[in-house]
């Protein structure tokens, strides 16, 4: 193993326990990993697993050795009963946990604004990858919601809205025949198709 898997190893390690923490805060329940299957602690490990699952790059054997020294395929059984119930009545306090952990993780600090990811407590790499392109689209959101605050305002374009489609198909074909003169082409440098 070289230094940076070392650095790597070390800094899920981190993560996960972070998680444990607040997952430990949270619940109210700080034996959760244990051996038991007194309810609710299997049901906060499935919680505290998915979490690892979805806000870490941990594999399936490093969290389950963070959570009690489970094997892999522990995990893996847990995660999957995890998404069977996440939508049940019965499992809602249990979701509200994940939603609160998770708001935890969330990146410190985001400035969109600017085109940059200033700094992330956690990277979960769809995440990064969301808000990457969500920086990157912005601008462009941005120009085209003021285009569109801009027709809105306009009379004449709620009249077109309310064309039905006959109506709407001469409308158009008046509308290339009038900015097909030379006068109106000339003037706004316009090319009809």
């Amino acid at each position: 193993m070289n230094l940076s898997e070392v650095q790597e190893d070390f800094k899920i390690k981190e993560q996960i326990a972070f998680i444990k923490d607040c997952v430990k805060n949270l619940s109210g329940d700080p034996n959760f990993d244990s051996k038991s299957r007194e309810l609710p602690k299997p049901y906060i490990r499935r919680v505290f697993m998915a979490l690892c699952k979805d806000h870490t790059f941990a594999s399936l054997k490093q969290i389950g050795n963070e959570c009690g020294n489970r094997n892999h395929s522990t995990v893996l059984n847990a995660l999957r009963r995890y998404k069977e119930n996440i939508n049940k009545p019965s499992f809602e306090p249990y979701k509200k946990l994940y939603l609160k952990v998770s708001s935890l993780i969330e990146p410190e600090a985001i400035d969109v604004g600017d085109n940059e990811i200033l700094s992330l407590k956690m990277r979960s790499p769809a995440r990064v990858r969301m808000l990457e392109y969500m920086s990157k689209q912005k601008v462009v959101v941005d120009q085209l919601k003021n285009k569109l605050d801009a027709f809105r305002h306009r009379e004449v374009f709620h009249h077109i809205a309310m064309l039905d489609e006959e109506d709407l198909n001469d409308f158009e074909e008046r509308a290339k025949a009038f900015l097909s003169m030379k006068r109106i082409k000339g003037k706004y440098n316009l090319k009809i198709a």
